[in-house]
């Protein structure tokens, strides 16, 4: 886990910079490392990542986009393990 971590981290910088932060790319990024760090045991900070991802989604897609309801399920499952 502290190697996907490592390449998570690295590939949402590299989106951040190739793309901006404002882009869905960048979402899958922040996504992703969410779901490393949710892995890990780490919720606290999964649920950082998660928010990051949605608020970008939802800056970017329109509401009726397939794709948001994905970023929603993620950060769903990480607020319902918290609790």
């Amino acid at each position: 886990l502290e190697e996907a971590e490592t390449a998570a981290r690295a590939n949402l910088e590299g989106r951040r910079l190739a793309f901006g932060e404002r882009d869905l790319r960048s979402a899958e990024g922040h996504a992703s490392l969410g779901a490393v760090l949710w892995r890990a045991g780490r919720l606290d900070e999964s649920l950082v990542e998660q928010q990051a991802a949605v608020a970008i989604a939802r800056a970017v897609l329109a509401p009726e986009d397939p794709r948001l309801p994905a970023h929603l399920s993620r950060l769903a499952n990480t607020l319902r393990h918290l609790g």
